[in-house]
């Protein structure tokens, strides 16, 4: 695992672009090596940004509804920074008093459908059983629930994260050279270096290959047609 001053000063090595020392600090560096700095920050915002699905991205939120309130925003979720999109492939919920033990799926449903079942006409209020999302980017579960007795769980995917301080990680759980090769790509195209843009483009395909079969959804085939 590397931190974001690690990160800066690989890539510098490898791009032969280091003065006798390593840099101890990040935060306040000019020229060259501020280049170094936005060129690091830059390649891991543009790794996350690949796929909206990667799964270290992924986060959970909890919360406790509110008596006849269908609406939640983030924040309302227990979500109190990067929030980036509500995972649609998972949401449950169960009675607080009960646990886990009574926990159900919700099932997804397309907005226009969840209006038409949830949002249209008279309503009763009793358990949740689906969700969808509102034009506002809101968590809307249907029927509205009765009560405050019920907390409902899900997943979100995360912004992406953005390195500043010295001691910043990303949150890539490997491969984290991966960032550097991407920036040093970067560092060969500012100064038409192309021997160095080859040994970054040799790198990175086979790097990123690795990463995504590890942290992407698996795709399933359809099966044959009969």
């Amino acid at each position: 695992m590397s931190t974001f001053l690690q990160l800066v000063n690989i890539v510098r090595q490898e791009c032969s672009a280091t003065s006798g020392t390593d840099l101890v600090t990040v935060a306040s560096v000019t020229g060259e090596s501020l280049r170094f700095k936005n060129w690091v920050i830059r390649a891991w915002e543009e790794i996350q940004e690949l796929h909206s699905d990667w799964r270290w991205m992924r986060a959970e939120y909890s919360f406790t509804t509110t008596a006849d309130d269908g609406s939640y925003t983030s924040t309302q979720a227990g979500i109190s920074s990067r929030f980036g999109y509500w995972d649609r492939t998972y949401c449950t919920v169960y009675l607080t008093a009960t646990g886990v033990s009574d926990q159900t799926d919700l099932g997804w449903l397309e907005y226009d459908e969840f209006r038409a079942e949830y949002l249209t006409g008279s309503q009763t209020s009793s358990r949740p059983r689906h969700f969808t999302i509102g034009d506002s980017n809101e968590l809307l579960i249907g029927p509205e629930p009765e009560s405050t007795s019920y907390t409902v769980l899900g997943h979100y995917f995360k912004s992406p994260q953005t390195l500043s301080a010295d001691a910043d990680t990303p949150e890539l759980p490997e491969q984290h050279k991966l960032i550097a090769w991407y920036a040093i790509n970067e560092y060969g195209g500012y100064n038409v270096a192309p021997e160095v843009m080859g040994r970054a483009q040799n790198k990175i395909p086979r790097m990123l290959a690795t990463l995504r079969a590890k942290y992407l959804p698996t795709i399933e085939m359809a099966g044959p047609l009969t």
